[in-house]
């Protein structure tokens, strides 16, 4: 049986081999990249990740 994890807008990455979940997720992209080809700490398999940055905006008064 093959097992399968969640791989889909996790806040770490997983490795989709053994589901591994990755601490320091970040340093795997260089500045401005979405998409990084990483190795797993665990079984050392390489996978292919993306990041999704979502940008949000907040607004306030000014008072005169």
């Amino acid at each position: 049986m093959i097992e399968e994890f969640n791989t889909e807008f996790t806040h770490k990455l997983v490795c989709p081999w053994c589901g591994h979940k990755d601490d320091e997720s970040w340093a795997f992209f260089e500045d401005g990249d979405e998409t990084a080809e990483v190795k797993c700490e665990r079984c050392e398999k390489p996978y292919y990740a993306v990041q999704h940055v979502e940008i949000v905006y907040s607004t306030r008064k000014v008072e005169a």
